[in-house]
């Protein structure tokens, strides 16, 4: 999967974990910061003239920004997958295909033309990306992200991740069974926690969200073609606490949010903090959730 944000909010998407000393991670939302968390492309894949409908994940801003969607025909350099500095700079040529609309959602279409010539080597998935560029400006304050939408493979297609909960997971203090209960998706009715706790958050996803594919491995002449199956990541993110990981998958689907960290914003009674959790998966497909717990 390629699907990189550049200039300031790179590590919002790498989903670095943890942090160094007393800087924020790249997890903590910081609130009136201008961050894109992914991109939502529906369908997650495009055949050649094909379309998609693409949508950045953005945390809520007072002021709405503008959006500039680009799509770059420019080949990357020979023999790699690399996407051409050319394609971030504005009116360089008519390789660049502004889409219409200024908001945060958009549709591309995927050139008829689209091949190994015009869109560089096949990650080990058998992905070709084609590199589309999305200008959001709020202000003074402007970010680019580039995102790849995957061009479709025949007899593979890849379909989206579907969330099936998010929630927060009790630890009951006698033998009982877990507490689970799902995290409030309104802000009018946010999930209580307690104020200076750990609270323990998991995601889960359906079952058809982990999907086969044809996967290239050792190198060339020797690659031989292996059946994998998509181990889809969840990347973490909140206005308030620190996460113990704010990198976990199904194998590992939980994460303590930290509320006593005293250095990394610790939230006060009655705060309410935003949580939102972006699941990416192996071959360019992406969701998202964004849920609410108040502190008591």
């Amino acid at each position: 999967m390629r699907a990189v944000t550049v200039a300031a909010a790179v590590l919002a998407l790498a989903g670095v974990s943890g942090c160094s000393g007393d800087f924020d991670p790249a997890s903590y939302l910081a609130p009136g910061s201008l961050r894109v968390l992914g991109v939502v492309a529906d369908p997650p894949e495009a055949a050649a003239g094909g379309t998609s409908t693409l949508t950045a994940i953005t945390p809520d801003l007072p002021t709405m920004p503008t959006w500039d969607w680009v799509v770059c025909t420019q080949p990357p350099p020979p023999g790699t997958s690399s996407v051409d500095p050319l394609c971030f700079e504005a009116d360089m040529g008519d390789f660049l295909v502004h889409v219409a609309g200024n908001g945060p959602s958009a549709t591309v279409t995927m050139p008829a033309t689209a091949s190994p010539s015009t869109l560089g080597i096949p990650d080990a998935g058998g992905g070709l990306y084609l590199p589309i560029i999305a200008h959001a400006t709020v202000g003074a304050s402007t970010l680019d992200t580039e995102y790849g939408l995957r061009l479709a493979v025949p007899n593979y297609p890849n379909h989206n991740p579907t969330i099936a909960s998010a929630s927060l997971v009790g630890e009951p203090l006698d033998a009982s069974p877990m507490e689970v209960s799902e995290l409030s998706t309104d802000p009018a009715a946010p999930t209580p926690v307690a104020a200076g706790s750990e609270p323990t958050l998991r995601l889960t996803l359906t079952a058809d969200s982990f999907e086969s594919f044809p996967q290239l491995t050792g190198t060339p002449p020797n690659v031989t073609i292996m059946t994998a199956t998509e181990q889809p990541r969840f990347f973490w993110y909140a206005d308030a606490g620190i996460f113990t990981n704010d990198t976990t998958g199904s194998e590992q689907p939980d994460t303590q949010l930290k509320l006593d960290d005293g250095k990394h914003h610790p939230p006060r009674t009655g705060d309410v903090i935003n949580v939102f959790v972006v699941v990416h998966d192996d071959r360019g497909g992406t969701a998202f959730t964004h849920r609410y717990l108040v502190v008591q």
